[in-house]
C-alpha cells in the first residue's frame, strides 16, 4: 500500500522550461554561454548538496555577467524566471492528501532556492514536507539520497512511489524497490493513482 508520493519539482509540480535559464541568462546580457556555464556546472552543484553557499559563490560572477545588482537580487530574479507552478498537477496533489495520502517533494536544490519554493513560490501549502538535496547532502542520481528519504519517511520502499521526468533518478529509486515512474503528463498521474 502506498503511504507516502515523492514528485520532483522541475517538470512535474514545476512546468517544464524549453531552454535552460543560463542559455536565456546569457542571451539577456549579451555574454557568450561559455562565460556562464562554469558557475552552473561547478558552484551550484556544490551549492545543491550543501557544500557550497550560493549565494557566496555567485557574487564573484555578477561583474562578467553584466549584472549591476546584488547577488540576492539575481537569486530572486533567477528563481521567478524558473519557477511557474503546475496548477493542475497541485490540485491532483491536494486531493491525494485529502484521500489521506502523504505527499513530498524530492528536488534537487540548494537552500536559497528551496526557501523560495516553500515560501514565495507556496508549495508549502500543497506538501507534507520537502527532501531538499542541500539538506540531505546527496542529489538524487545518488542511492544514498533515497535511503535518507525512506528513513526519514519511515517507510519501506514499497510503501514509497516517486515521480520524476529524469530517467536517470528514477532508475535510482528503483534500485532500490521504490515504484518509481517516468512523469510525462498528468493524465498517467491520475491512472496510477485513482482517487477513491
Amino acid at each position: 500500500m502506498v503511504k507516502a508520493i515523492l514528485f520532483d519539482a522541475d517538470g512535474v509540480v514545476i512546468k517544464a522550461r524549453e531552454r535552460f535559464f543560463s542559455e536565456r541568462f546569457a542571451e539577456t546580457q549579451n555574454i557568450s554561454a561559455e562565460v556562464v556555464l562554469p558557475f552552473f556546472k561547478n558552484d551550484m552543484r556544490g551549492a545543491f548538496t550543501g557544500k557550497v553557499n550560493l549565494k557566496d559563490a555567485v557574487e564573484k560572477y555578477l561583474a562578467v555577467w553584466n549584472w549591476n545588482g546584488t547577488a540576492e537580487e539575481f537569486l530572486m530574479y533567477w528563481f521567478s524566471q524558473e519557477s511557474p507552478r503546475d496548477e493542475e498537477v497541485l490540485a491532483y496533489i491536494d486531493s491525494l492528501r485529502s484521500s489521506g495520502i502523504k505527499c513530498y517533494l524530492a528536488t534537487d536544490r540548494e537552500q536559497y532556492w528551496a526557501d523560495y519554493l516553500v515560501e514565495d513560490v507556496d508549495l508549502k501549502s500543497h506538501m507534507d514536507g520537502f527532501m531538499f538535496s542541500y539538506d540531505i547532502g546527496y542529489e538524487k542520481h545518488e542511492s544514498k539520497y533515497f535511503e535518507e528519504v525512506l528513513r526519514r519517511l519511515d517507510c519501506t520502499p514499497n510503501e514509497v512511489m516517486y515521480w520524476d521526468d529524469d530517467q536517470k533518478n528514477v532508475d535510482v529509486a528503483k534500485g532500490l524497490g521504490i515504484d518509481a515512474r517516468f512523469y510525462t503528463r498528468l493524465e498517467e498521474l491520475k491512472h496510477s493513482i485513482p482517487l477513491t
